[in-house]
């Protein structure tokens, strides 16, 4: 049997390489390769992204429902509101990484869970809090902050106001650190 001669020069494992099948095998696993790196921080992406968007929905949801207690049974004076605060608060349940703090006099009457289980990041005079305490009218819109003790917080404020003067704020904030199993379980 006669061998081309560009063969014969070359060591053995360039022979393999000239193979036809093993440059199909080849081409096949590097293109296995590119879509897989594609492909998997897609999938991490749009699993966050999900989990995301009901954390917002549920921060949406808790300001709507204090809005809606506020609004049947309108406190007067500041003493109702408070009252009205500690029952509200008392009948929530919340989840694991979800926090309802209720600011007044630029501190923290109360929260849920309570303040000495907070994370830092929500602890009296934390930078966070104090930013929030510090502007009289922050946009009571939904809020997005990293923090690296626990990820990411998705939050909203709902100003708490009597008579047209601004008491204070519903705080919901939602951390996604904890979630982090959770988006893996997603994934599998």
């Amino acid at each position: 049997m006669r061998r081309f001669f560009c063969l014969k020069n070359f060591p053995r494992c360039h022979q393999v390489f000239a193979e036809v099948r093993t440059q199909i095998l080849l081409c096949y696993l590097g293109l296995m390769a590119v879509l897989m790196g594609i492909s998997i921080p897609t999938i991490y992406q749009v699993v966050f992204q999900q989990i995301d968007r009901r954390l917002q929905t549920e921060v949406v949801s808790e300001i709507e429902e204090l809005e809606n207690e506020l609004a049947i049974k309108n406190p007067q004076n500041l003493f109702q509101l408070k009252q009205l605060i500690v029952e509200y608060l008392d009948d929530e349940l919340v989840e694991e990484d979800q926090f309802l703090i209720i600011l007044l006099d630029r501190q923290i009457f109360q929260s849920s869970p309570p303040v000495e289980e907070l994370p830092k990041s929500f602890q009296p005079n934390s930078a966070f809090i104090n930013k929030l305490t510090s502007t009289e009218q922050p946009n009571p819109k939904k809020f997005i902050v990293n923090d690296p003790e626990i990820g990411k917080i998705i939050y909203g404020l709902l100003p708490l106001q009597l008579n047209n003067k601004n008491q204070g704020f519903f705080l919901v904030a939602n951390a996604t650190l904890g979630l982090f199993p959770e988006r893996i379980y997603h994934l599998s």
